[in-house]
Formats: structure tokens, sequence, C-alpha cells
């Protein structure tokens, strides 16, 4: 095996505990926050600050990147995911009234992470096998979903008021410890000190011009549907912890199919078709599921949603990629496309919690997760004309480098 499948292989095996232990809690992270204050006040507050934190962040752990390595950042995060949680078994229920420290350290946590994870996502993969790559990484991020979300759910079910929470969260902490040391096989590429982000900022390719306004949609339904909203509405449904555990764990199913099939059909030039129909998909079943929300049509929405959400995530990560590596000076400056990523992820982020703010102001508690949970996937379909104008004419499979291509990832 060659060193560099051995890379890849470390890499989704950390990535599998970094998951598992981040699945094993995220979800009812949201749920214990709700159970706290049942307006959705403390969740949109906790999201707003997660989503603030990371938007001002990213630019200082770039820089702590380059005069280190982006493989400490990615430790560093993992161990901020740590007191993270830490901080949630420390406060408990106490917790509504320390929101915003935990909402500092997460988005922090989140930041540091996801520096280390972009710049390794890009030093070993290249456009042509790119997104064989991220479906393989899906591949490993529904395997964890499979089992997580049902474990969390069977222990908070079995356990009486919060105990069960704090038993989940404690778990997510040796987890990540697990994951930390399992980083220390991935060999990080160095970057250069000096940082380029004016010239990013000022004169970046076409490519990345129209996928700022994609990163922007993307943060308007991550900052809330992504965050709390689905999996609000499947412990409304559902009934309890260990209900959503189950259909979490269904979703992890479907999505584990979807990312074999996925994997084996994708190619740079089926993106737009196969981000197309994931649009729709999702778009469909979120609003199926608004208006008629029965156990029968959360079952056919727990099929449906994975897949489309695969399809999603993994086309607008592949074309973020090609579009920085499109860039001639691309080795200098990829660290520096990624911190500018954060500017409109994080703005959409933040515009999404205001939007859902002000949904909460304007209509029934009663009806808010059912209007919020239609509007707020539509933005996926209205994305579909960007991309076309984006990619139609110039499609990614044009952007390769002048190396060769991996071919370890499916070795």
């Amino acid at each position: 095996m060659g060193e560099s499948a051995l890379q890849i292989r470390y890499y989704l095996t950390m990535m599998g505990f970094f998951t598992f232990a981040n699945m094993l809690s995220s979800i009812f992270l949201g749920v214990f926050l709700w159970r706290l204050d049942s307006t959705y006040a403390l969740l949109a507050t906790y999201s707003m600050v997660v989503a603030a934190v990371v938007l001002t962040s990213f630019p200082l752990c770039s820089w702590l990147s380059r005069i280190t390595s982006p493989m400490t950042t990615l430790r560093l995060g993992i161990f901020a995911h740590v007191i993270s949680y830490g901080i949630t078994l420390y406060y408990g229920e106490a917790l509504r009234d320390h929101v915003i420290i935990l909402g500092l350290w997460m988005g922090t946590a989140i930041s540091l992470f996801a520096i280390g994870m972009h710049m390794a996502v890009l030093d070993m993969t290249k456009n042509a096998d790119r997104d064989r790559f991220l479906y393989h990484s899906g591949f490993v991020t529904s395997l964890t979903t499979m089992t997580a979300p049902l474990l969390g759910g069977v222990c908070i079910e079995n356990f009486e008021g919060m105990t069960g929470y704090l038993i989940i969260f404690g778990a997510s902490c040796l987890l990540f410890l697990v994951a930390a040391l399992l980083s220390l096989r991935i060999k990080g590429k160095p970057i250069g000190r000096q940082s380029k982000i004016m010239q990013v900022i000022k004169n970046p390719t076409r490519e990345w011009k129209g996928m700022l306004a994609v990163m922007f949609g993307e943060g308007v339904v991550g900052g809330t549907y992504d965050t709390f909203l689905v999996s609000m509405m499947t412990f409304q449904i559902a009934g309890g912890e260990q209900n959503l555990g189950i259909f979490q764990t269904v979703s992890g199913v479907m999505a584990l199919i979807a990312s074999l099939w996925l994997a084996r059909v994708a190619t740079p030039e089926r993106r737009l078709l196969i981000y197309g129909i994931g649009a729709v998909m999702v778009a469909f079943a979120s609003g199926v599921l608004s208006f008629y929300p029965t156990i029968a049509v959360l079952v056919v929405f727990s099929i449906l949603h994975p897949l489309a959400k695969n399809m999603l995530t993994t086309s607008i990560g592949s074309w973020t990629y090609a579009a920085i590596e499109s860039d001639p000076d691309y080795d200098r400056r990829r660290l520096d496309y990624i911190v500018v990523r954060e500017i409109p992820l994080g703005l959409g982020r933040i515009i999404g919690v205001l939007l859902f703010l002000w949904m909460r102001e304007t209509f029934a508690q009663a009806s808010l997760l059912t209007v919020s949970f239609t509007v707020f996937p539509l933005v996926f379909v209205l994305m579909i004309p960007i991309l076309i104008k984006i990619w139609k004419r110039h499609p990614a499979a044009q952007h390769q480098p002048t190396a060769p291509s991996q071919s370890t990832i499916s070795s």
C-alpha cells in the first residue's frame, strides 16, 4: 500500500471516531437545550453564538495553522470539542445560564478542526477523484450515524432526568480523545507563513466568485435546518430520544447505501445532475413532512433526506475545492481560500438564525417548526441556476491539476 493510500486510511479512521463522538451527542445537544427552554430561544442563541465565533475566529485559526501546521489546528479543534462537552457536563441543567460560553468554545472547536480537515482533503485528493473520496468519507460518517444516535437515545431513555445526556456527553469526550491520538499518524503538508488573503479577496477566480453566493446559501440552511430543525422535527414526531435515535439509525443506513452507490457513479461531469436531484428531493421531502407530520411520512423522510443531503453537500464541497484549485497560485493560496470561504458561510449562518428568530416572532409557536422546516430547504433549489451559470460552460473536470490524479482511494 502506498504512503498516500495509508494516509487516507489513517484520516478516514480518525474521522470515524470523531464523527461517532459528534453524532453520539450533537443531535441530542439540541434536544437538551430545548428541554431547558422550549421556546427555541436558547437554541437560536446557541446557534447564533457558534456562527459568529466561527466567522470571526477563522483568520486567527488560519494564522495559528501557518505558524504551526494545519494538523496541529485539527488536533486543537478536537480538544476544544472535549472542552465544549466538558462545559455541558459541568453545568448540567444550569447550562441555560451559560449557553454563550458553550457557544464560544464550540465555535472555536469547529474553526480549528475545519482548518485542518479542509487542508487535509485538499492535500490528499485531486479534482478528478475528490467526489469518490468525499463519498467514501460519507460512508464512514454513515456508519457512525447508524449506531451512535441509537445508542445515545437508548441511554437517555433508560436514565432518569438529565443523567443519560450527561453519560453520552462524557462518552463523546473519551472518543474525541481517541480521535486526537489517531490524528498523530496523519502527516500534513507544510504551508507558507505569508498570507495571500487580500489577493484572494480582490482577485479570485471566476468560479470562486460564483461559489461565494452558493456558500452563503449553504450557510443560511446550515445555521438552522442542519443544526437543529431536522432533529427537532424528528424528535417531536417520533416522540422521545430513543425514537429519535431509531430514526437517525434508519437515516444512517440509507446514507450508507447512498454513499456506496454515489461513490461508484459520481464524476465531476455529473455534479450538476446529482446536485439538482438532491436539491429537489430534500425540499420535497421536507415540505411533505411539514404538512403531514406522521410516523409514516417520517419513515419516508428518513429514507429520502440522507440520500439527498449526501448528494448536495458532497457536490458543493467538490465544487468549492475545484474552484480553489483553478487558481494558478493554488499551492500558496489554498489556506487563504479556506479562510475566505468562511465569510459567506458565516454570514449565511447568522442570516439564517436571524430569519428563524423573525419567524419565531411572526408565527405562532405551534406552526413555527412547520413553516421554517419548509422554507429553509428551498434555498438549495434556488441555488441551481447559480451553479449552472458557474459550471455549465466550465465543468469542474477541466480544472484538474497537472499532477497525476491519485488512484489510491479504491486501494
